[in-house]
């Protein structure tokens, strides 16, 4: 979520806000995971006051356990709405984890104009303290 918190007169902002909500179905066996979501985003028009741009959102995610890391594909994004383009990418990525920390990186291409040519991401988190087990 992005928070209207500077103005545009600064150059700062652009006195919108911007929502993403996702609803994700997970498969988990043996061999890896499948996660499959649904969503919506909703982004604010700074050029026009009041108007937003509602696009739908998807994901498709899968897992399998390598060793002691699990390798990841990822392809998703925004869909294509009436004021902006899809922004859709795929991505390859490794995460390890041990004891109740996990950490990992992903690489990621653009299949639409409108996504970035190429990305990364790099992640820290912990596992639930709840004893629950996380694939």
């Amino acid at each position: 979520m992005k928070l209207p918190n500077a103005s545009t007169e600064l150059g700062l902002g652009t006195d919108e806000t911007d929502v993403a909500a996702m609803a994700l179905a997970r498969w988990a066996g043996p061999e890896g995971t499948i996660t499959a979501g649904a969503g919506l985003v909703i982004l604010g028009d700074p050029l026009r006051y009041s108007a937003q741009d509602d696009a739908a959102l998807a994901l498709l995610t899968a897992s399998r356990p390598l060793g002691p890391t699990r390798v990841l594909a990822r392809a998703g994004g925004r869909l294509p709405s009436p004021r902006n383009p899809a922004d859709l990418s795929v991505g390859l990525g490794v995460e390890a984890a041990r004891a109740s920390m996990r950490a990992g990186v992903e690489l990621s291409a653009g299949l639409t104009p409108a996504a970035a040519d190429v990305g990364a991401r790099l992640w820290i988190g912990a596992r639930s303290p709840c004893g629950a087990q996380v694939p």
